[in-house]
């Protein structure tokens, strides 16, 4: 066998191994890997309905004349955080992000479907069961 055709052979044989060893690896990481990520799922709902809320604020003006357009932003901005409020009533501020909470809710007012009238906050190793009056929420 001649010097060159050596070479060759130990070139193939080099890089059958690195091909083998390439495949491998994907089939572990592919077998190791997470089958379920709920953090990406959260993040990715979050993040759509940003989206949702900037893009509509950004179609805001589209129609009226160009001189308007700041004025119907800002009308529009005024306007949702009020929406905001009214939606949350009594409970717009005081929220732990990611905390479970139970509502409890009751007839909207101006227009609004519901408003929040009592929430809790779960707490670890509490009982949680309705009151005897049937509408509101007990806890030992």
């Amino acid at each position: 066998m001649t010097k060159r055709r050596r070479m060759w052979v130990w070139g193939a044989a080099v890089a059958a191994v690195m091909v083998g060893l390439l495949a491998a690896g994907v089939v572990i990481g592919r077998a190791t890997a997470p089958a379920h990520d709920p953090g990406f799922a959260q993040g990715n709902a979050a993040g759509y309905a940003e989206g949702v809320v900037a893009g509509r604020s950004l179609q805001i003006g589209d129609s009226v004349p160009t001189g308007s357009k700041d004025v119907a932003q800002t009308a529009f901005q005024s306007g949702y955080r009020a929406g905001e409020t009214d939606a949350f009533g009594a409970y717009d501020g005081g929220w732990k992000p990611g905390a479970p909470y139970v509502v409890i809710l009751g007839k909207g007012v101006a227009g609004a479907a519901y408003s929040f009238v009592e929430r809790d906050q779960l707490t670890p190793g509490t009982t949680y069961q309705l009151c005897p009056d049937g509408t509101s929420l007990c806890h030992s």
